[in-house]
């Protein structure tokens, strides 16, 4: 059982900014524990694992408007939902290491304390009203969400804890969780998991639908002259048919361009334009003068068939 710790005070050698890249490279994190089973949205395992391993950076979300406005609101929520429930809570948000796993951590928003339950922890989020209809089944937390408290109540040895939401706005919803046991100890062999295969240098296989970004971000250099011949059946289908994709997406944004312009033409300068069941509704969006930017450097891919071009090359010499 984990052993119930006391939060540590503020001289703690271990009280460091908790957005300092340099520091939170060196942990396991509760927000990122759910990417150790494939279950966080917003970051895979091979992400994850190359930014541990110090391959790529740590993602910069100080510009994030959501992650922006979230922090300043946290404070809100939390005072408004002990103020709701009766509460007395006081922030945490240091870095507080496991106990007994090397390299596992968390940043914890605030603790509930003097609660009849003993001491408990309070992670707060701030959800738009969308989200919390398409990405909450049943009106109930994520499960990264709940794997994050549980890595909380790891670190910390509380066996209790809280998801205080404030969803939309005006509507604050609190999920309360025990300490469970067998999903502390899969999160720990997990993190002991993680770090051992970063010592051996072996990463995780890339999920090429939620890595695709990544993928294209590291592979942007090419060394010129070099020539690679891949023997794999499976990638001569994925070649066809990216250009088939390529081709059908060509189709496409010709037919959009043609039943747009179609559409317009009727319409002429109307703001709203009824056909059928359908009621088109359309506005003026005035010019404005947009800066400057650096265009990201990227990876250009010129697929052509070989048998077309051995085809054509026979052609050629014939007629010759």
């Amino acid at each position: 059982m984990v052993p119930s710790l006391a939060i540590p005070a503020e001289a703690s050698a271990f009280a460091v900014p908790t957005f300092d890249p340099a520091v939170r490279r060196t942990f396991v994190g509760a927000s990122e524990s759910a990417s150790l089973f494939g279950l966080n949205p917003w970051k895979s395992p091979l992400e994850l694992w190359m930014t541990k391993a110090g391959l790529i950076d740590e993602p910069d979300l100080s510009s994030n408007e959501r992650v922006k406005w979230g922090k300043r609101n946290e404070d809100t929520v939390a005072k408004g939902l002990a103020e709701d429930y009766g509460w007395q809570v006081r922030r945490v948000q240091r870095v507080i290491p496991h106990p007994t796993v090397a390299n596992m951590a968390c940043t914890p928003d605030y603790e509930i304390v003097n609660h009849a339950k003993g001491p408990g922890l309070l992670q707060v989020k701030t959800v738009d009203s969308f989200t919390f209809r398409q990405h909450w089944p049943g009106k109930e937390p994520p499960i990264n969400y709940v794997l994050q408290l549980q890595h909380e109540m790891a670190c910390t040895g509380r066996a209790w804890g809280i998801l205080g939401v404030l969803v939309g706005g005006n509507q604050g919803l609190v999920f309360e969780y025990e300490r469970d046991l067998a999903t502390v100890r899969d999160i720990e062999v997990a993190v002991a998991g993680f770090w051992a295969s970063i010592a051996a240098g072996v990463s995780p296989d890339p999920d090429f639908r939620a890595d695709a970004e990544l993928i294209l971000k590291l592979y942007r250099q090419v060394t010129k002259g070099e020539t690679r011949t891949l023997d794999d059946p499976e990638l001569e289908t994925v070649i066809a048919e990216l250009v088939a994709l390529g081709e059908a997406k060509a189709s496409c944004e010709r037919k959009h361009k043609e039943f747009r312009a179609r559409l317009l033409e009727a319409i002429g300068s109307a703001e709203i334009a009824i056909c059928g069941d359908w009621e088109v509704r359309s506005r003026e969006v005035p010019e404005v003068v947009v800066p400057v930017t650096t265009r990201r450097g990227y990876r250009t891919l010129n697929i052509l068939s070989r048998v077309a071009s051995a085809a054509e090359s026979t052609d050629a010499a014939k007629a010759a």
